[in-house]
């Protein structure tokens, strides 16, 4: 029995199994699953079993040795839980083996697994459901499963209070369902699109937002049901996921709208959900997948069939570009052909002269510019700082896709911050983007709690973003990493005054501004803050993620979920409509940051933020000191309200701390 113990302690770590297959322990350990001994024994020799079907290099002798009709063996006879939980563990990730999958259809192995699926002990449940997730990458149990009523039974654990991972485990035996093409209207019935629609908004949980998407794709495969898709709540998630970045989601979206792209009665509706601006972006970027990449532009040559206007002056240029480069893969070639061809049909589109398109797509090979690639701009030359100017002296901080220097701009003899794009192999159009934003933004703003903008250096690589040094610091580490400097209250006023300030200032310029990344870590001060007498100037930073008002009517398309977990509003995790008033969210976490002195939410994994958010729970509010002021407490509590209409203004929020 000890022995067994040891040997399925060992095989819980995969580094341990080729020594205990080259050591031969199957051929101790699968024989006793044969013999009379005791239960002990036999569940540590399973759980053993369970764990080494982890491993690819076991699968062979696991087959040559029927470990898994000793197992099932056992599951038919045994009354004890233990041991139950132990065979199912090990079906379960047996599964992983093809040989074994086909094996496990072909003695009808889900029979069996059936009078499991409403066990009353949860453990029992999920290795159940995740057996017949495993089948269920079998196209024969695809079209078996739901024809037993699995379907019904999914829904039901989808809507119970069961643990969330029963409710992943169902979502994604319906993603395989949906594979099967046949499955598709069962897919559409009223219950299960319910449950698709919620998936797909986040509605639960955020990690089933891709599930949901990739569902609501492969019902797309069926062109006879494009009619009720497109009528049903299900085109709606789509639409809503067009623009967002921060999930898998963009690659069934773009999947999805291909297939609907198919119906030429639908390429109007297309237009309208602002895909088409997508397109050419996804199709430069290479670290997207080739699939990715040759549906959209599948999408746009479809679309282009019926209105060949579609493609905008910048997106033929593209496309040129794309057709003409040789190292590129012949599919997303041969795509891109195909848009310039259906485009072609339109005669305004013939001032695109081949002389046009061959300099332009020779200038872009042969003489690439920082900063143009699959995205195109310039810069003013006042605002265009060389890079013989400029000294880099030490870096004061880094991100995903920036590195922070203090550096010296020898023209002018002044002390400044260097913003640098991070390349790695080359700059993608998202960095691209963001650089641009950031730029056209602060060439408009001025304001004495906005960080001055000098200019930009794009003569060699990278990207630069040349302001005024702030030499305190990002207020995160004061607030956070600064135990030792006492504030009082007068302080911590004028620091969301200082904040309130630029914010309104934004939101009121023409065209207004959404920051949608405040936070702390954006917030940076004028000069080092040390003790109670030291008055601090807090000036906002970092607009990569900005937004300019597309029109006075409105937003147009926004990302969801840009900006940062533990500073975002409910809208953007819904992943819905939203407007200005989500910086007057993320502004509340600020004020309880500098209230606080405690990061929103610290606690808590960045995935979970949302769940917590959407179910209207708040930061702590026991961290909040006794003697804090109450207006200061009142206008948190109203800026984090959960509905955006019943958020202040930033001009009221200015107007409730003038009392302070």
């Amino acid at each position: 029995m000890y022995a067994a113990l040891a040997v399925a302690n060992l095989s819980t770590s995969a580094a341990t199994h080729p020594q205990l297959l080259e050591e031969e322990v199957l051929r101790h350990l699968v024989p006793i699953l044969q013999s009379e001994e005791v239960q002990e024994v036999i569940a540590y020799v399973l759980n053993a079993l369970g764990n080494f079907a982890c491993s690819e290099i076991m699968w062979h002798e696991l087959q040559q040795m029927n470990a898994a009709d000793g197992i099932l063996t056992i599951l038919k006879q045994t009354q004890r839980e233990e041991i139950r939980i132990n065979c199912l563990f090990c079906l379960a990730n047996l599964t992983a083996d093809p040989w074994h999958r086909k094996w496990m259809m072909g003695k009808e192995v889900y029979e069996i697994i059936w009078s499991y699926m409403q066990d009353p002990n949860y453990t029992i449940m999920s290795y159940s459901l995740a057996i017949l997730r495993g089948l269920a990458v079998e196209t024969e149990a695809q079209e078996l499963f739901p024809s037993m009523g699995l379907v019904p039974l999914l829904i039901g654990i989808y809507h119970s209070q069961c643990p969330q991972s029963l409710k992943t485990l169902s979502m994604d035996l319906l993603l395989h369902f949906s594979m099967f093409k046949q499955n598709a209207g069962l897919m559409m019935e009223k219950e299960v699109a319910q449950v698709i629609e919620l998936a797909g908004r986040g509605t639960g949980h955020v990690e089933y937002v891709p599930i949901g998407i990739a569902i609501i794709a492969n019902i797309c495969e069926s062109v006879d049901l494009h009619d009720r898709i497109v009528e049903s709540p299900l085109f709606e998630v789509l639409t809503e996921h067009i623009h967002n970045d921060n999930t898998n989601a963009p690659w069934h979206v773009i999947r999805a709208l291909m297939q609907l792209s198919l119906s030429p009665k639908y390429h109007h509706v297309i237009l309208t959900t602002g895909a088409m601006a997508n397109v050419c972006p996804i199709a430069l970027t290479q670290r997207l997948s080739i699939g990715m990449r040759t549906n959209a532009l599948q999408m746009m040559a479809a679309v282009c069939a019926t209105h060949p206007t579609t493609p905008t002056t910048s997106d033929i240029i593209d496309l040129m570009f794309l057709i003409v480069n040789s190292e590129e893969n012949i599919d997303i070639r041969r795509a891109a052909a195909l848009v310039i061809a259906n485009a072609s049909s339109d005669s305004g589109n013939l001032h695109f002269s081949s002389s046009t398109v061959d300099n332009t797509s020779t200038s872009r090979l042969a003489k690439p510019r920082v900063g143009v690639g699959a995205m195109s701009f310039n810069v003013d030359e006042e605002i265009e700082i060389p890079s013989c100017e400029l000294i880099a002296t030490k870096c004061i901080g880094s991100g995903v896709t920036s590195e922070v220097y203090q550096g010296h701009w020898t023209r002018i003899g002044q002390v400044v911050a260097i913003k640098a794009i991070t390349e790695r192999s080359a700059i993608r159009p998202d960095e691209q983007l963001a650089f641009a934003r950031e730029m056209h933004i602060l060439t408009q703003v001025q304001h004495e709690n906005l960080v001055k903008f000098y200019g930009v250096c794009i003569d060699m690589p990278p990207l630069r973003i040349i302001t005024e040094f702030c030499e305190g610091g990002a207020c995160f580490e004061l607030l956070h990493n600064s135990d030792e400097v006492d504030l009082i209250w007068p302080q911590q006023i004028k620091m969301c005054k200082d904040v309130a300030a630029a914010m309104c200032y934004l939101h009121t310029f023409d065209p207004m501004i959404i920051h949608r990344d405040l936070k702390s870590l954006n917030l940076l001060l004028d000069r080092p803050v040390f003790g109670p007498t030291d008055e601090p100037v807090v000036k906002v930073c970092d607009f990569g993620v900005a937004k300019l008002q597309a029109s006075p009517e409105g937003w147009g398309q926004m990302t969801a979920q840009a900006g940062t977990k533990h500073w975002m509003a409910p809208e953007m995790w819904r992943g819905t409509k939203y407007d200005e008033k989500v910086d007057v969210f993320s502004y509340a976490m600020v004020v309880y940051e500098i209230v606080c002195r405690e990061v929103p939410f610290e606690q808590e994994e960045p995935a979970d933020v949302g769940k917590y958010t959407l179910a209207g729970v708040r930061p702590d509010m026991d961290a909040v000191p006794p003697d804090a002021p109450p207006t200061l407490v009142q206008v948190m509590q109203h800026c984090w309200a959960q509905e955006s209409r019943d958020r202040p203004s930033f001009p009221e929020v200015v107007r409730m701390l003038a009392s302070l």
